[in-house]
């Protein structure tokens, strides 16, 4: 049996992976400076606003989807999205490395179970992003996260990737 070379479909997606890697790598080393002469847990937004909502545009689903996130401790938090002109469900937990320290920025792992009606059939499957989020201190928080999904209707291309827009809100504050 010979060895088969890659198609151009995977080489193309293997670039575009490095680029975002990359493109992450960077920002996190612009962004996720530590704060000078400011209290840890009050340079935290993820401690100080654990409650959010967000728009996401790509990722699971093309279509836009609205959703609700909370942070259960500063370094894992829960989500709950809706497609906003799909029926589509997703559930799951994201991990943001170094989320307890003082930095705005954290690269995150998440898993996340979804659910997707279609023709009065309810197709299931899994998402396992990997991105970048930056939450300033006022809130307002931009994510980029790429992954795969794994749904049995799903063949051509499982990675996907996705922007997030979001404002979290103030209270609900972790104690020191």
């Amino acid at each position: 049996m010979t060895p088969t070379k890659p198609s151009t479909n995977t080489l193309s997606f293997m670039k575009k992976f490095k680029i975002l890697v990359l493109s992450t790598v960077l920002a996190m080393s612009a962004f996720g400076q530590r704060i000078e002469d400011v209290d840890e847990i009050d340079a935290n937004p993820r401690a100080e606003r654990p409650l959010g909502v967000k728009m996401l545009i790509g990722g699971f689903d093309f279509i836009p989807a609205v959703g609700v996130e909370y942070y259960v401790f500063p370094s894992l938090k829960f989500e709950a999205d809706f497609g906003f002109l799909s029926s589509l469900f997703m559930t799951g937990f994201q991990y943001h490395f170094l989320g307890n320290r003082d930095k705005l920025g954290t690269f995150t792992l998440g898993a996340h179970y979804l659910a997707l009606e279609d023709r009065e059939m309810i197709n299931d499957g899994w998402y396992f992003p990997v991105g970048f989020q930056y939450m300033g201190l006022n809130g307002w928080l931009v994510a980029v996260e790429i992954g795969p999904l794994t749904h049995k209707d799903i063949s051509a291309e499982p990675w996907f990737l996705g922007i997030t827009v979001g404002h979290h809100f103030n209270g609900l504050k972790w104690r020191k």
